[in-house]
């Protein structure tokens, strides 16, 4: 038998549901004709169908790199990343076949499908923040604590307690993702370390500060001469470990600045190289978190945060960052 015919009854196979019978005509296919892009693509389905996903990676990706500018190539790959659960390589593996064929609509349904999903996984694991007595929580931060007079702000954290997936729905709620900041310990760390800080409306974050006139006391001690400054010491010669952590802080104060600019990837670039020059110094990891944040890339986020944890236990860092 041909290499056509093969296909033709490994087609017939698989319309008919017989995944394992239509793999052996596939394979027999490919045997006889190994450079067939359809072949390798048509199997990846059928291996997918069967849910062995890695089989189905290899090949659609034997099916890319027969055809590269084959979209229907890019969408076998993708499908198989995604049974994988690598939603990172599954989104990326659709938005190349995109650019091949814009418009494409099972790439974009796929892409869809997996940032959906993507989307609810990390909803999900964020949400645990908000279960519990979160209001007692939110009560106690004086950051936070007016937010409870919104009706709608108390209904929104009573919805995402009954169904943890709708969290997703409020991503571009201020007090929302300010109150998950919070509660996560990051957001008094990032507006007191000069780093990220947690999310505020542009108005609230622009409004200068109401003036206070002087006490009495304060304007006595204005009109009093200075004394003589203080001659400064000599300094002192700097050990190594010493130089490397403060070029730490001025890698992390350059990411700081890419944050504010909304620069994250170069801001992401910074804090990791000031994590190379000082493994200890936890608001690093805290600041990257909150960008990875922003960034939507709320699995490394929780990961960082987690590191932040284990970092500061080890280094017995102030007790008020490990509680937070």
């Amino acid at each position: 038998m041909s290499a056509e015919e093969f296909k033709a009854l490994g087609n017939k196979a698989f319309a008919a549901g017989d995944h394992a019978t239509a793999i052996k005509h596939f394979s027999d296919a490919i045997a006889l004709d190994p450079n067939n892009h359809v072949l390798y693509s048509n199997r990846s389905a059928s291996y997918a169908s069967i849910k062995d996903y890695a089989k189905a990676l290899e090949d659609g990706t034997k099916t890319v790199e027969l055809k590269p500018d084959w979209a229907k190539g890019y969408g076998r790959k993708a499908a198989a990343y995604h049974g994988l659960g690598d939603s990172d390589n599954a989104i990326k593996t659709y938005e190349e076949g995109l650019k091949i064929e814009p418009g494409n609509k099972t790439l974009e349904s796929g892409l869809r499908q997996v940032e959906e999903s993507y989307a609810a996984q990390a909803s999900s694991g964020l949400s645990s923040i908000f279960q519990g007595d979160v209001f007692s929580k939110i009560q106690a931060n004086p950051k936070i604590s007016h937010f409870l007079h919104n009706e709608g702000f108390r209904q929104k954290i009573i919805a995402i307690q009954q169904d943890p997936n709708s969290l997703s729905k409020y991503m571009d709620d201020p007090q929302i993702m300010n109150t998950m900041m919070y509660l996560m310990g990051m957001g008094d760390m990032m507006g007191g370390s000069g780093g990220p800080s947690p999310f505020m409306p542009p108005s609230a974050a622009g409004q200068a500060q109401s003036y206070e006139p002087p006490t009495p006391q304060q304007a006595q001690s204005k009109s009093e001469p200075k004394p003589e400054p203080t001659p400064e010491p000599e300094p002192m010669e700097l050990s190594e470990e010493d130089i490397k952590k403060q070029e730490a802080i001025k890698e992390k104060d350059l990411g700081n600045a890419e944050y504010k600019k909304k620069n994250f990837d170069q801001a992401i670039a910074h804090y990791e190289k000031a994590w190379e020059l000082d493994n200890t110094n936890v608001t690093i990891l805290t600041n990257k978190s909150a960008v990875l944040f922003e960034m939507g890339k709320y699995d490394e986020c929780i990961a960082t945060c987690e590191n932040a944890v284990d970092v500061g236990r080890e280094h017995r860092a102030d007790y008020k960052i490990i509680a937070k």
